[in-house]
This record gives C-alpha cells, sequence and structure tokens, in this order.
C-alpha cells in the first residue's frame, strides 16, 4: 500500500516507479510496458455531470486515445452505485489494428462531487497482467 503525497491511497506493484503529478492532473506509476495512472479529483460533476458511464466514455480525458482511434472495442462495461459513490469500470482496446493494440481497465469513481480515476495500460498481448495490476489498484484506491 502506498499513501501517496497527492492524497490517496493505492496498492501499486513493488518495483513500479512513481512519477510526480503532471499537468494533466495525473500521477503515473509504470513498469516496463504497464501504465498506472491516477487521477485523484480533477474533473468535477458540475462540470462534466454526475453520470460516471457517461463521463468515461464520453469525457473521460485519459480515454481519449480509445476514442480517437481507427480501431476500437469494449468490453465490461457496468455502473455501481454503493451509496454516494457511483462508479463506472470497463475494458478498452485500442490502435491503428488488432496487432498492435493497447488494452486498459479503467475505474472511474465519482465521490464528493469529484470524478477520480484508476487506469491500468499495457500491450493487449499482455491483457493477464493488465488484468492483474487493475485488480489490485482498483480494490485498494482509496481518495
Amino acid at each position: 500500500m502506498r499513501d501517496d503525497p497527492e492524497g490517496f491511497r493505492i496498492a501499486v506493484h513493488k518495483g513500479w516507479q512513481r512519477h510526480a503529478r503532471n499537468g494533466k492532473g495525473q500521477v503515473r506509476y509504470t513498469k516496463g510496458d504497464f501504465t498506472l495512472i491516477v487521477v485523484p479529483g480533477r474533473d468535477t460533476a458540475k462540470r462534466f455531470g454526475s453520470d460516471p458511464m457517461a463521463y468515461q466514455q464520453d469525457k473521460e480525458a485519459e480515454l481519449a486515445p480509445f476514442r480517437d482511434a481507427s480501431w476500437t472495442s469494449t468490453s465490461g462495461l457496468r455502473r455501481t452505485d454503493v451509496g454516494r459513490t457511483s462508479m463506472a469500470e470497463g475494458t478498452f482496446t485500442w490502435g491503428e489494428d488488432s496487432d498492435a493494440a493497447t488494452y486498459a481497465r479503467n475505474l472511474a469513481l465519482l465521490d464528493g462531487g469529484r470524478y477520480h480515476l484508476v487506469l491500468v495500460i499495457g500491450p493487449d498481448r499482455e491483457r493477464a497482467q493488465v488484468d492483474r495490476c487493475y485488480e489490485q489498484a482498483s480494490t485498494s484506491f482509496r481518495p
């Protein structure tokens, strides 16, 4: 478990390198071809609406490469509401063709009027590793 200086807690595999918060409000952890992106509360429901599924699919900046790609697929899209917290999860694949595709698992969590994101990205051929990293990060994330 890591208590990140940007105000969240998350489990990250040992050996992953943390990068300082960038101009897009992202905290990145990387190892090889894999990236874990956490965006702690950058976007608001006031600006982007209170439906995390619509936010994830249509507005989330981190998924712009998916929306812009010539080849895409999605699966496992679901919304969960627990008390006053709403979440949307999904699996996204994109690229110029299926041979060089990027695979991502994404969580958009709306809590206290702010969106928090957990996104794990890697090569499509390494889906199992992306899934493992995502499960660990998304289930442990606390704003």
